[in-house]
């Protein structure tokens, strides 16, 4: 009968380990930007690989809290895009009422980003006078737009976490995503990004060590085709809408374009190969998917495919029409050449 005893601390420290299971969560964080660095600084992780926002996304995230305001009033407010053009970006505010049966809008203000000056500003809207409402919402704005480029915003801090899982080739072990592995190589730097995120306060990182036991190989194996798949699936659908909007351009498609997808790919192919040499085992598979799609990518580039046309780029279709042009040139003057040495028939 097998045991069931539990494994002393002794004997699950002599047990190697293949890496960790991650989740996290952030809180309510307000940092300002500069103490954000100092906190990154402290760590020993670039600060620059927390980009700080700019003004076109701190003035989107300001109409979204503004959406929050008819909350408990019984109405809907709306930001929607309207008229925009190389130098700004226009939304209108509409304010969505029920009145009995039906549903009433009211044009409430615009609002405007300029695109050089990241200046916003403000128009009313249909009733043609500037009401508290109307200061309400402008007051809102301003200071979201103020606090989005002065302080980290606890997005901000949950995307360096999913920017160095993918960095450090996490892979994902739910589908709903949540809970991530990385292998051991990179424990150093994951502890350095535990103690950072609980720097911030009111957040946290959790290790779990994930021990090298068959089982778990087994486990952490299925996540990594499963993780992979969806990777595949997403640059697939990317190459087939390529290709449909290249039938509707004749079938011209960019030569460059496929080639970074053929390069997104073979990226996945690298990954695989560092979990076959961790789990000690073989991601066929994923493999054999990444070739299909490659050698499908590969044809359209030979030309192939009748239905398509990979355009080489600019500077390079010049450089093709030049060394054409010599080479007719050169031709033609070896021919001119070879009249004159003709022997004459008399």
């Amino acid at each position: 009968m097998a045991s069931t005893a539990m494994l002393n601390a002794v004997d699950a420290n002599n047990i190697p380990r293949i890496g960790h299971l991650f989740w996290y969560e952030v809180g309510g964080i307000d940092q300002s930007w500069q103490d954000a660095e100092a906190i990154f600084a402290k760590n020993k992780i670039d600060p620059t690989l927390l980009p700080k926002p700019t003004r076109k996304k701190a003035y989107h995230s300001a109409l979204k809290s503004i959406r929050k305001m008819g909350a408990g009033l019984q109405v809907r407010i709306l930001a929607r895009p309207v008229d925009a053009t190389t130098k700004r970006i226009r939304h209108q505010i509409t304010i969505e009422s029920v009145s009995g049966d039906t549903l009433e809008y009211y044009c409430e203000m615009f609002t405007q980003l300029d695109r050089e000056t990241g200046d916003v500003q403000f128009e009313t809207g249909a009733h043609g006078d500037y009401n508290e409402r109307d200061e309400a919402m402008q007051q809102l704005i301003e200071e979201e737009v103020r606090r989005h480029m002065d302080h980290i915003t606890p997005q901000a801090l949950r995307n360096f976490i999913a920017y160095e899982g993918h960095r450090l080739t996490a892979v994902c072990c739910r589908p709903r995503g949540g809970l991530w592995f990385v292998s051991e190589q990179h424990t150093k730097r994951m502890r350095s990004v535990q103690k950072l995120v609980e720097d911030f306060g009111d957040s946290w990182l959790h290790l779990h060590p994930v021990l090298d036991t068959t089982d778990w190989r087994s486990n952490i194996a299925d996540y990594v085709e499963r993780d992979f798949d969806v990777e595949i699936g997403k640059f697939t659908a990317d190459v087939d809408t390529i290709l449909d909007e290249a039938k509707g351009n004749a079938g011209v498609v960019k030569q460059r374009v496929l080639e970074t997808k053929i390069a997104n790919f073979n990226q996945i192919q690298t990954k695989a190969a560092m979990y076959e040499s961790l789990l000690n085992y073989r991601a066929t598979h994923l493999r054999e998917e990444v070739k299909k799609q490659c050698d499908r990518i590969e044809q359209i580039i030979r030309g192939e495919v009748p239905e398509f046309t990979s355009q080489l780029p600019y500077k390079e279709r010049k450089q093709l029409e030049r060394a054409e042009v010599r080479a007719a040139k050169a031709q033609a003057a070896g021919l001119e050449l070879e009249d004159e040495f003709k022997e004459v028939p008399f």
